[in-house]
Order: structure tokens, then C-alpha cells, then sequence
């Protein structure tokens, strides 16, 4: 199911929708709710969210305002504005920030709901699209272990860095760079059972130029040293 937020100061409101509106009758499902938009960037910073329903008068930050943050920072999240207020004026700024859902609160679900269908097949599309990037991701690392970074796989994607890093994390659930780590780690582990080639030759060609710092990571990632390891999988054979 697709995750949403609700985003209103008013207790009453921000509730009845988390708690009534029937979201999992039609593929969504309430990942949280916050007072205004700063709570919003936080509960951001911390979980997946596909759909913000976003009031826009709000003390501390306006939903104007965080539709805009989001815009930059979480470019794939689909926004709903709500509003009490039939001005086209609050419209108008909605739509300059890309955002062409909005909802007035006198309004019958009918009209949320078609929304929410529309942003369902917007959605679907988009995750298959995810599933592409992240095969294109997963096959540079593979052919690239020596030199790769999180900037150069953006490039290769053709995606921003930001937009990588979150999009690496909501789909495979490791941080970019944790799997890079452990890919090459998997690598040396390879290259230490079946050759005979020295560490620092190792260390080399997967890209640590300094030997030392490729002991302390190894050690961290598998619990003993290069040279432990190797002698661990000799006396195994």
C-alpha cells in the first residue's frame, strides 16, 4: 500500500481523516500525521511517504511553504492540497510549485477519492520506473567496484544524488554507501579465498588507496582482519 501523511493543525480534522476516511479500501494507508509543516519535514527525514494531504494555513510553516520544501528535497511524493478557502489565489500558488491537486474540505470524498485513483496509476507508474533505476544502479556497482560513488551512479541513472540516496534506501532498505561497502568487502573476501594475490593488492583494486583504512573497514564489516581471513578459509580446505 501506498503511504500517506496528513498534514493539519486542526486536531479535529487532522483525526477524522486518519481516522475515518476509508484509505485502505483504495490502496493507501495513514504512515502518520503532523500539526503543521516543520513536524511534516521531520516525519520525513525519518520515514517513506508517497502522498502528503496537506493543509495550507498552518502556524510556524504553511503547506505553500512545505509543498515547496518537498518540491526539492522529495521531488517523487504526490501532494493534495486542503484548504477551507475558495480562493483562487491559494490555488494559483499550489500550482507553481507543480502541485495540481487540490481539495476544499466541504468537499464530498467522491472528489478525494478520484484524486487518490489518479495518484494510484501515477504511482504504479512511477515504482516501475524505480525498479529500473535501482537495476542500473545495482549494475554499476558491479561492473564499476574500484571507482564507484554515490554522484558517479547518480550520473549513470541520470538522477540527482539526493534523489538516489532516498530512492537506494526506500527500495533495497541499505544506505547507499553501507552497500557499497559490503560489495566490496564481499569482493576481497572473494579475491582472498581464491588467489593468492597480496592484501594490499586487494585493498588496490577495490579502490583503498591506503591499506590501513581497508584493514579497519574489512575488520568492521566481517570481524577479523584480511590476512585472519585468509588464514581462517586455508585451514578450511
Amino acid at each position: 500500500m501506498y503511504r500517506v501523511l496528513i498534514v493539519d493543525d486542526e486536531k479535529e480534522i487532522r483525526n477524522g481523516y486518519a481516522r475515518f476516511f476509508p484509505w485502505e479500501n483504495h490502496g493507501f494507508e495513514v504512515a502518520g500525521t503532523a500539526n503543521d509543516g516543520i513536524m511534516a519535514l521531520e516525519f520525513l527525514s525519518k520515514e517513506q511517504v508517497d502522498v502528503i494531504l496537506c493543509d495550507i494555513i498552518m502556524p510556524r510553516m504553511d503547506g505553500l511553504t512545505l509543498a515547496e520544501k518537498v518540491r526539492i528535497e522529495y521531488p517523487n511524493i504526490e501532494i493534495i492540497i486542503l484548504s477551507d478557502h475558495q480562493n483562487f489565489e491559494y490555488a494559483r500558488q499550489a500550482m507553481k510549485h507543480n502541485i495540481n491537486h487540490y481539495v476544499l474540505k466541504s468537499d464530498k470524498h467522491a472528489i478525494l477519492l478520484g484524486i487518490l485513483a489518479q495518484i494510484e496509476r501515477q504511482l504504479n507508474n512511477t515504482h516501475a520506473g524505480t525498479n529500473d533505476i535501482i537495476q542500473i544502479v545495482r549494475q554499476y556497482l558491479k561492473n564499476n567496484l574500484q571507482s564507484a560513488n554515490l554522484q558517479s551512479a547518480a550520473d549513470e541513472a541520470h538522477i540527482s544524488q539526493h534523489y538516489l540516496s532516498r530512492l537506494f534506501k526506500e527500495q533495497t532498505g541499505e544506505n547507499f554507501n553501507t552497500c557499497l561497502i559490503r560489495l566490496k568487502i564481499e569482493k576481497a573476501c572473494e579475491m582472498l579465498q581464491s588467489s593468492d594475490i597480496r592484501v594490499s593488492e586487494v585493498s588496490e583494486a577495490l579502490g583503498y588507496s591506503d591499506p590501513k583504512n581497508f584493514n579497519r573497514v574489512f575488520k568492521k564489516v566481517s570481524g577479523m582482519t584480511p590476512r585472519d581471513y585468509r588464514r581462517h578459509n586455508h585451514q578450511r580446505r
